[in-house]
């Protein structure tokens, strides 16, 4: 055969199998990534599921009326809801924002001033946070709009110079969605400043509005080196020239507006050597919130916020701050620890975090107690918590001090003495007696603590009297290392009105010693305190040792205490700090610890040994019941019939339901359970990570509201939110955050409420039931010890049982104990050496037991191996935010294990008996049928993959075919 001819017979044979080699090539293609498709949709389908909008379930026969959760009828139009959540979060920024100082009554300012906004920042106000409780806030006012709406002229030059001119380039940077984005504050060097720019400032010279910005996020700590929160060279220096402006007559006041959830270091406010007429804490303003700054600044609005935290001269001053960066194991190298296993930090300070500091050592200073030393409080504290001026002035007076069986009862008389309206925060504090008892047994005591509070409004001369409930739960001490229960001690116990907790340990120091000379003010007047002599009327009504369900309270977080887990490698050498001996033991470094080997066994990243159970051992799944979801509406969660719901799951379903938690529950086939969809929620309802086209309430960082003391406020803020959640078909929230600000530099202090565990909880509470309220569950975050950023993942966390119990347990515990609904989501952090979420003393025996929830547990995010599912579920976790399907690979491989599967069933029980008493349930009737199927992610590739390999197979072996055809019928010559 010559050339032509194999060129003939070559093209003969490429025509007789067209089309299928062309139709095998594609179809192989379309295989591999059909194939691939389906590889990503088994290993991570939930967040397509959420992306997508995708159910697993559909209802058939679906009932109209069966509605067991409604929107309200005032927030179903959403004209009528946007218009209302816009006008709430301008009262939450109302009464939240806090006037720290006004020299010579420099605010409010007159109507039609003419101002010029000073900073980078006056054109790029923090609204909020970054990361998963971010916020959508591209259409909110920015201060110049805000302004201009509420009748000021605002200096366009120099606004211009920030937005689009010179000083633009300096702008902060935008946050990545998991970072503190502490990089830099993003202001403006003063020698880009040109002539025009500075000129134009004379003609707009009725005030200088200076914004100072901070942004915090997750996934990482504010910078303390360079200190992020103090003013850098370019503040300071702009700063400087603004005074120069004003002393040359060219501006008549500085206003200062703090716009920050993270408190600024104030130093530059000592002395006023910038200058300063008045200081304005914001916080991240949200949605609309920088429109009531505005109307504060005018006097259109009367502030009334009291700060949640300490603000200082000195954020290092706090014990905590030696402690707050994170350290390694001595000896991780060596051990060949990974990332999640080798570091961990000390809350070495105990129970004195924020003002229970700063306050007491002040107390024991003047009473010249407790090795006290030499302190200063005034180089330390700008303001103290609670602090906060008005546009008026109030008196208040303790008029009466009632005691019932579980309560004292405050009534407190309150007169406007000023010439406005206003809105008094009527702040009850406490004194508990420091005793003998204590010293011997390390039991620790604030001089004072936030006790209650409340909120009215006067009008000028007006003057009304309000009782103030104290719970005396709250003023029992955990003594960890004796009774190892909580106790309520007998001594004089004192109780004070105050404006903050500065006032407040001054009002007592009066009250014990009125001739002291070490304090820096002489205190109110004696009927501002009232005190009580303890003689135990209450002791057989009300059992400290006992939870208010009954159950017997008794340690539960001896491993996570260094002076008494015996792996700790500074067992007998390390000391909390003490107010029976402060200079002896306030911290003067980080605390280092090293690995011994009952610290490496538990730091294991899976401690349950799994079994191959006999089968007479094993649980009864897969049972045909027939019961259905619907009739398990109102059923109590101790009813038998709920174990007899659950043995219908098969073991796959109780996996699938339990490790695949991320955002959504699947739907349950044989319990015809239908899918939920959960979502973020600490400053509103985000949406998948701020995504999505639904328009939702952004209100101001968590911070500012709890500064406006007013529980009213915060329940309104809930019952929005959960419309917010019905209209866009959510039932669940992750969220609010119940951390603690343990320092300034946490950067998710933006989502969580205060210092201060009482403020905290009872903002929680109200907000929390409220959402609850419209079916849709809550899952406070982070629990707990989450209270900084820095390689959270498996952070180990050590604290005495006190601490964790009085500071940092009880924002979570009081909205439980009141309603038991409410869930948590657990914390990647570690209470000593153990992940939060397979603590089974903190799930079981606090949350579950002492506590009585009834709540979903779920994890955070869980794609880090230590957050085993075996373990975790045995502890008591309910469901895992699973993004992969790490947790479901631990799962799998305990199939047999009879313990294993009795927990999946525990953990299933819970999360259906949420879902069926949500607004999940709703279009659920006797006769609806709730279809189930996998994820389109799945069942779509999975569809492809059987066609396309069909097809391949097949134009494959057509393609063979014919080729053999045409060769045996064209033989090579």
């Amino acid at each position: 055969m010559n050339k032509e001819e194999k060129k003939i017979w070559k093209k003969g044979l490429r025509k007789s199998i067209r089309p299928f080699n062309g139709l095998t090539i594609l179809s192989g293609v379309f295989l591999a990534i059909s194939t691939g498709v389906l590889a990503i949709g088994n290993y991570a389908p939930n967040p397509f599921i959420c992306l997508g909008g995708d159910s697993t379930s559909t209802l058939k026969k679906k009932d109209s009326s069966a509605i067991y959760f409604d929107v309200d009828a005032d927030l179903k139009e959403d004209e009528a809801r946007i218009k209302h959540e816009n006008e709430l979060v301008e009262q939450i920024e109302a009464e939240g924002a806090t006037l720290l100082t006004n020299e010579a009554n420099a605010l409010p300012l007159a109507n039609g001033s003419k101002v010029s906004c000073f900073s980078t920042s006056s054109v790029n106000l923090v609204y909020g946070g970054t990361g998963s409780a971010a916020v959508d806030v591209s259409k909110a006012p920015t201060l110049k709009t805000a302004l201009e709406d509420s009748g000021f002229k605002v200096n366009e030059t120099l606004w211009d110079f920030y937005k689009t001119g010179a000083a633009k380039k300096y702008n902060r940077k935008s946050s990545s969605m998991f970072d503190g984005s502490s990089s830099g504050t993003g202001e403006a060097p003063w020698s880009i400043y040109d002539e025009t720019t500075l000129k134009s400032v004379e003609e707009y010279g009725d005030a200088a509005i200076v914004v100072i910005s901070r942004v915090g996020g997750e996934g990482a700590d504010l910078v303390t080196n360079p200190n992020y929160l103090a003013l850098d060279d370019n503040e300071k220096e702009m700063m400087l020239h603004i005074k120069s402006l004003k002393d040359d007559g060219k501006i008549k006041k500085i206003v200062v507006l703090l716009n920050s959830s993270n408190a600024i270091q104030l130093d530059f406010l000592k002395d006023n050597r910038y200058g300063v007429d008045a200081t304005l804490w914001i916080g991240g303003v949200g949605s609309t919130g920088i429109n009531a700054v505005a109307d504060i600044l005018v006097g259109a609005v009367n502030p009334s916020g009291c700060l949640p935290d300490t603000f200082c001269y000195d954020n290092f001053a706090a014990p905590a701050m030696k402690n707050f960066k994170t350290q390694v194991y001595g000896g991780a190298e060596d051990a060949k620890l990974n990332n999640m296993q080798q570091n961990y930090v000390v809350y070495q300070e105990g129970i004195y975090v924020g003002y229970r500091y700063f306050e007491t050592r002040y107390e024991d200073y003047c009473l010249e107690k407790g090795n006290a030393g030499t302190y200063k409080y005034s180089d330390e504290v700008a303001f103290p918590f609670g602090y906060g001026l008005n546009y008026t002035t109030f008196k208040e007076s303790i008029t009466d001090l009632e005691e019932t069986d579980s309560t004292f009862e405050v009534t407190v008389k309150v007169e406007n003495t000023g010439t406005v309206a206003g809105k008094d925060t009527i702040q009850v504090y406490a004194q508990t007696p420091y005793t003998d008892y204590d010293k011997e047994n390390h039991i620790e005591k604030s001089s004072v603590m936030l006790a209650a509070f409340d909120k009215v409004e006067l009008a000028p001369g007006e003057t009304k009297t309000k009782t103030i409930s104290v719970d005396k739960r709250d003023l029992a001490s955990y003594d960890a290392y004796n009774k190892k229960t909580y106790i309520y001690e007998n001594g004089t116990y004192y109780f004070t009105v105050a404006d903050g907790s500065h006032e407040a340990i001054n009002n007592i120091i009066r009250t014990k010693d009125i001739l002291n000379s070490r304090s820096d003010a002489i205190g109110s007047p004696i009927s501002k305190v009232k005190t009580h002599i303890e003689l135990f009327a209450s002791a057989e009504t009300l059992d400290y040792s006992k939870s208010k369900n009954g159950t017997k309270i008794e340690n539960q977080f001896d491993k996570a205490d260094l002076t008494l887990y015996e792996g700790s490698s500074v067992k007998d050498t390390f000391k909390y700090v003490s107010r029976n001996d402060w200079t002896g033991t306030l911290p003067t470094d980080s605390v280092k610890l090293g690995l011994t080997s009952p610290l490496l066994a538990d730091l294991a990243l899976q401690v349950h040994q799994n079994a191959k159970s006999p089968k007479s051992l094993m649980p009864k799944t897969g049972v045909k019941a027939g019961i259905k979801a619907y009739d398990m509406i109102g059923v109590e969660f101790d009813d038998a019939k709920w174990d007899e719901f659950i043995q219908q799951m098969s073991i796959d379903e109780l996996i699938n339901f339990v490790a695949n938690g991320f955002h959504v529950t699947y739907g349950v086939k044989s319990l015809q359970l239908p899918q939920t969809r959960q979502e973020n929620g600490p400053q509103g309802y985000t949406g998948f990570f701020g995504m999505g086209s639904f328009d939702a309430m952004a209100i101001t960082s968590c911070d500012v509201l709890a500064a406006t003391y007013n529980v009213d406020i915060a329940k309104e803020v809930g019952r929005c939110m959960g419309n917010d959640c019905l209209l866009d078909g959510i039932t669940g929230l992750y969220g609010p955050g119940n951390n603690t600000h343990r320092t300034p530099y946490g950067g998710r202090n933006f989502e969580y409420y205060s210092e201060d565990p009482v403020l905290a909880s009872y903002i929680a509470l109200h907000q929390d039931k409220a959402i609850l309220d419209k079916g849709v569950s809550v899952e406070m975050k982070h629990f707990v010890v989450n209270d900084c950023e820095e390689n959270r993942g498996g952070l180990g966390t050590w604290a005495n049982e006190q601490t964790l119990r009085e500071i940092y347990l009880k924002p979570f515990q009081r909205i439980i104990e009141e309603d038991n609904r409410a869930g948590v989501m657990n914390s990647y952090s570690r209470i000593g050496a153990t992940w939060c979420g397979a603590h089974t003393n903190l799930m079981r025996n606090v949350f579950r037991g002492e506590w009585g929830s009834t709540g979903f547990n779920i994890t955070d995010n869980a794609y880090f191996g230590y957050m085993n599912g075996v373990d975790g579920v045995l502890a008591g976790t309910s469901l895992y935010d699973a993004m992969m399907k790490v947790p479901e690979k631990h799962m799998v491989k305990a199939k047999g294990d009879a313990e294993f599967i009795s927990g999946l069933q525990e953990a299933s029980k819970y999360n259906a008996y949420n879902i069926v008493n949500s607004a999940a349930m709703n279009g659920i009737g006797a006769e609806t049928k709730v279809a189930v199927r996998a994820a389109k992610i799945v069942s779509v590739p999975t569809a492809l993959t059987i066609i396309f390999s069909f097809s391949f197979v097949g134009c494959l072996a057509m393609w063979v075919l014919k080729s053999r055809k045409y060769k045996k019928a064209n033989p090579k010559q």
